[in-house]
């Protein structure tokens, strides 16, 4: 089970990343890109970057699950 989290932490990983590098490389290596494929560009960029830092701190909240250390607050909710 834990080589399955893994290998799905990894692809979740890998695939912002990938998006990220490959757009800033064309916009990096194409000087006539229109503005508004620039803007769309960095649109996906940070959308992204959002994205890999919510997965980040969901391993790393995971992390503290697993290490004992993680603060738990009780809320009382109302099932209906």
């Amino acid at each position: 089970m834990k080589d399955d989290f893994t290998s799905s932490v990894t692809h979740e990983l890998r695939t912002p990343l990938i998006s990220i590098r490959a757009l800033s490389e064309l916009m990096r290596d194409d000087d006539t890109m229109a503005l508004a494929q620039r803007q769309q560009f960095l649109d996906i960029i940070v959308t992204e970057a959002e994205r890999l830092s919510r997965l980040v701190n969901q391993v790393l909240d995971m992390a503290k699950i697993e290490a004992g250390q993680a603060d738990w607050s009780s809320t009382a909710v109302n099932l209906r």
